[in-house]
């Protein structure tokens, strides 16, 4: 079997991607063809679907698979592909994410764009009924999506996100090496559903501890000012605006505890594992997690077991598992063991190649 796996967009090399690409070009069962874009600006649509439609002629696939960010490129790689199926992962349900991100440009142009992509939502809904399959990244999301676009539900497969195995790969800190700070990592976009201001409130209660400082990367100018304001407060906050990605698992290394969220109590944030949960899990970092829908449904994380759990949108339980953490390292430590080993049970590259290939299995 022959597999295109399409990729365009402005990160195209973005953890998701990564991980679906290796584990089926790991699989000596299928060829895979990977179409992914150069341009990063709007030249890349019409790049990506020339590419594919020579791929098409040419190679002549039997799937197209069209990792995220792919909502864009859907109607094109229907039509190239037409009287082959089309696997979609949709990773998130773009009305969902419309809906929250708009929150952020109240008054803008953006604003009433984004606007118009709620109306073209029955669109998109029609769009998706012409996929084989649907790729959720969790039950959560797929039950979800299946009610918010009428597709039935035994049209989703589930599929977690997984990490980069490349680059993110265990290293465990020795318990018993003392330091005298305790450096909780906070790393992401800081769109809404991440819940930056609770980890910001988090870390003004706990500024009367001089050892406990927190190192947050990323998110762009209103992140950045949220930070300085807190920091300002008295919040003992270290600031990095980029990390590159293979920097990370060193700072993940000499972090002591690592914030995977999410914590922001929106829609979206009830029905995602957060990319960087993965990445903390994948490197055996002891990681805080906000409960969501689908951490409640499957009962694989264990609080103080295999990681720490809190409510969403709570600084103070934000501020009291870190807290807990801080005087507690043997036992961070064994959190982090465990964290690995379900990591190694339930979300490695494995084990999605594994799923992956069942479900191409199904469509031949």
């Amino acid at each position: 079997m022959k597999v295109a796996v399409i990729t365009c967009y402005k990160y195209p090399d973005y953890g998701r991607a990564v991980v679906l690409r290796s584990v089926l070009l790991a699989n000596a069962n299928h060829q895979t063809i990977v179409i992914k874009n150069n341009h990063r600006g709007v030249l890349r649509y019409p790049e990506v679907i020339i590419r594919t439609f020579m791929v098409r002629l040419r190679q002549r696939p039997d799937v197209y698979l069209l990792t995220f960010r792919g909502y864009e490129m859907l109607p094109a790689i229907l039509l190239i592909a037409l009287g082959k199926p089309v696997i979609l992962d949709e990773l998130v349900n773009p009305i969902e994410v419309v809906n929250e991100h708009r929150q952020l440009y109240k008054g803008t142009l953006t604003y009433r764009l984004m606007g118009l992509w709620l109306i073209l939502g029955n669109l998109y809904n029609l769009l998706l009924r012409c996929c084989r399959l649907v790729i959720a990244d969790t039950n959560a999301h797929a039950v979800y999506s299946s009610k918010a676009s009428g597709l039935p539900p035994e049209r989703y497969r589930v599929i977690p996100v997984g990490a980069d195995e490349s680059v993110f790969k265990p290293k465990l800190k020795n318990p018993d090496q003392k330091s005298d700070v305790f450096t909780v990592l906070y790393y992401g976009t800081m769109v809404p559903l991440h819940g930056l201001s609770h980890v910001l409130t988090a870390a003004e209660r706990l500024k009367n501890q001089q050892n406990i400082n927190f190192l947050l990367v990323g998110g762009g100018k209103k992140a950045a000012k949220q930070i300085a304001n807190a920091s300002k407060r008295g919040a003992n906050i270290e600031y990095l605006s980029w990390v590159e990605t293979d920097k990370l698992p060193a700072l993940i290394s000499e972090a002591d505890l690592c914030l995977g969220g999410p914590f922001g109590n929106t829609l979206q944030s009830q029905l995602v594992t957060t990319a960087k949960t993965y990445q903390f899990l994948a490197c055996s970092a002891p990681v805080l997690i906000g409960r969501t829908k689908e951490t409640e449904g499957t009962k694989l994380f264990e609080d103080k077991g295999n990681c720490l759990l809190v409510p969403q949108g709570d600084a103070d339980a934000i501020a009291g598992a870190i807290e807990w953490a801080a005087i507690h390292p043997k036992a961070l430590n064994k959190i982090g063991i465990a964290g690995h080993q379900l990591y190694n049970q339930h979300f490695s590259n494995t084990i999605i190649g594994r799923k992956m290939a069942s479900l191409l299995d199904e469509l031949y």
